[in-house]
């Protein structure tokens, strides 16, 4: 690709449908399959009606296929037909599963979830139309969702494992495998160049690609004898989350100092204003980095095991670096003059992550007490940008669902210093913590012993958030910043994907610490509900 390419169809109709990808990932039906767990009748089953719905998939790649051919299009012909010989060795597969669990394939009766699938993916390849785009999309979410389920799976290390271990481990390392993705990938390839030359928009594929999603989901749901005891969700009590990177797709510190030269009218202060903040944030960054190379190496623990202590020595040095931060910015003159509307304003342009804002309502409907923890200078920018969210999100709502919004809206309570104002415009001075990762913990404690319940989750993406993520029941870690991860392995904290949370056994041993990483807020998502009760 040429790096700046646009995201291709086939990728945003993935991210779109990531909600209902993942709610299959923590599905009792796949979580058993991942554990070893799942009853025996149940794989069986599965295995009967996977193999009728594929009969009826690689129908659908012949319908295809025959269409390409009538219009004398050989690549797109091979290419059906190599899926196609995909399908077939599946099946074959299937096959040895089926002699190995003893299951009968030649007559099987379809349940209404996989004969509404097949039904669904005929109807659209008999279609009047003929567009291979159309075909493509119903097709694609069951080959991108095994690729995807089998590599998450995979990365959790659910697949190393022998076949004595887990008797289902072989799916693993089918669906994880790079010839499946290259499958999965062949499939995406054609969505994205029959929906180019058939001026298929991306609006007319959604609905077929989601609803295919939805079947995919329905298929597990349908498999007798689920496990009842598996993962339903963490359901805390008390969901803290950071702001900047961890909600927001970008940090908006510097956002803020440059909504104060919205006011200037002479070119010649905007570009000493640019200068002077590329300078300090330089000079900020350098000295930063410094600071905590040399901490890392003062406080590095002797063994291999956790060290709180340890931990705790690294951060009182860094705070001591972090009260002085800020005073190069204050100095600068950096925080003087901006305007409190002009913040509203720019809070209003804040981008959060896809389904963050989602997730944060599901979770105050959910009864959950919901904090926002945020070392960010602007209380104006940060209630902005999560109310124009929150507005996007329930217009979205409405058009899908046709649901009136229930007006409860989002309700946080919102830790984080403040500009000082006088006359609605900032007088270049900072009121309250927090401004270190101490400051944080302290601010997660004082919420823990104000909350009656508190199983705690606390999301964060920075080294600021360390100490609180350490401290909550589970630390969710989004993003992937290199210093976070360097303060983790320094101190022997353990990163593991948020879906191994699913596991039976507690998993920290002794000396030891953890936190969970996750892929995406869809991840979160049904991390903290479960994987069912969307409807």
């Amino acid at each position: 690709g040429q790096g700046l390419m646009r995201t291709s169809v086939s990728l945003r109709l993935f991210t779109e449908t990531l909600p209902i990808a993942t709610r299959c990932l923590y599905h009792p039906f796949v979580s058993g399959i991942a554990q070893g767990s799942l009853k025996k009748s149940s794989f069986q089953n599965y295995v009967a009606q996977d193999a009728f719905f594929l009969r009826g998939f690689a129908d659908a790649y012949s319908t295809a296929r025959q269409i390409v051919s009538d219009h004398g299009d050989h690549q797109g012909a091979e290419k059906l037909h190599s899926l196609y010989i995909g399908v077939q060795d599946e099946l074959r597969l299937h096959s040895s599963y089926a002699d190995k669990w003893n299951v009968d394939l030649t007559n099987v009766t379809p349940n209404k979830a996989t004969q509404a699938y097949v039904d669904f993916v005929m109807e659209i390849a008999r279609r009047e139309s003929k567009k291979i785009s159309l075909i493509c999309a119903s097709l694609t979410p069951c080959m991108r969702l095994y690729a995807w389920l089998g590599s998450r799976l995979a990365k959790a290390n659910f697949g190393n494992v022998s076949s004595e271990e887990n008797i289902y481990v072989e799916w693993i390392k089918t669906y994880s495998s790079e010839e499946f993705e290259e499958l999965a990938k062949t499939l995406e390839d054609l969505l994205d160049e029959y929906a180019t030359k058939e001026s298929t928009s991306y609006e007319d594929l959604l609905p077929i690609y989601t609803r295919a999603m939805e079947l995919e989901f329905a298929f597990f749901d349908a498999q007798p004898d689920l496990p009842a005891n598996l993962f339903a969700g963490i359901k805390p009590d008390i969901l803290a989350v950071d702001f900047d990177q961890t909600l927001t797709e970008h940090d908006t510190t510097e956002t803020i100092v440059q909504t104060g030269w919205q006011s200037l009218q002479d070119e010649q202060t905007l570009e000493a204003r640019k200068q002077t903040l590329n300078h300090v944030s330089e000079s900020f960054y350098d000295q930063y980095k410094k600071t905590i190379d040399r901490l890392l190496k003062e406080n590095k623990p002797t063994t291999d095991s956790y060290d709180p202590q340890a931990l705790r020595n690294f951060f009182d040095g860094l705070a001591a670096f972090d009260k002085k931060a800020l005073k190069p910015v204050e100095d600068a003159g950096l925080l003087t003059g901006i305007s409190q509307q002009a913040l509203v304003e720019t809070g209003r342009r804040v981008c959060l992550q896809r389904h963050a804002m989602q997730t944060l309502l599901r979770s105050v409907k959910a009864g959950y007490h919901l904090h926002i923890v945020s070392v960010n200078w602007s209380k104006d920018l940060i209630r902005s940008a999560l109310k124009k969210s929150q507005e996007e999100e329930e217009e979205k709502a409405r058009s899908t669902h046709g649901e009136r919004g229930e007006g409860e809206g989002l309700k946080y309570e919102l830790h984080s210093p403040n500009l000082l104002f006088e006359d609605g415009v900032s007088i270049g001075k900072l009121s309250g913590p927090p401004s270190t990762a101490i400051d944080k913990l302290d601010i997660f404690e004082k919420i823990l012993a104000e909350t009656p319940r508190n199983r705690s989750v606390y999301v964060g993406d920075s080294v600021t958030d360390v100490l609180a993520l350490l401290r909550a029941d589970i630390g969710i870690v989004v993003g992937s910043s290199s210093s976070l991860l360097n303060v983790l392995s320094t101190f022997n904290v353990r990163l593991v994907p948020l879906i191994s949370i699913i596991r039976d056994k507690s998993q920290e041993k002794e000396g030891e610490k953890f936190l969970f990483a996750a892929d995406s807020w869809a991840d979160i998502q049904v991390a903290l509900h479960g994987a069912s009760g969307y409807e």
